[in-house]
């Protein structure tokens, strides 16, 4: 199934979609541009990501035979968002760990 990405900016952050050009289903993530300074940096990593995971996709729809870009397209997500996705869960949940570890108060 060939999609179509784009990211489109809207007031309160960036939204990244995608779209199936077959059936026209859609997946969106949206990125606030209002985090804490400790998450900015895994969010803005996570979203070149995306945008050049964007920027793959869209070029295999163009490149390639339509038996192959799915594949093609599972591969680049797992190879381009795996690293910065794994960053910002880590970022994201290190005040619950640091939490826990010192106790009750």
């Amino acid at each position: 199934m060939p999609l179509q990405a784009s990211m489109q900016d809207t007031p309160h952050g960036r939204m990244s979609v995608l779209v199936s050009t077959e059936t026209g289903a859609s997946a969106r993530a949206f990125y606030r541009n209002d985090f804490p300074p400790e998450l900015s940096k895994p969010i803005a990593t996570l979203l070149a990501a995306n945008e050049g995971l964007n920027g793959i996709v869209n070029n295999n729809a163009n490149t390639l035979l339509p038996t192959v870009v799915d594949q093609h397209n599972r591969v680049a997500v797992v190879n381009t968002l795996r690293a910065p996705f794994g960053a910002m869960q880590t970022a994201l949940t290190r005040p619950i760990r640091e939490s826990a570890a010192l106790g009750p108060d």
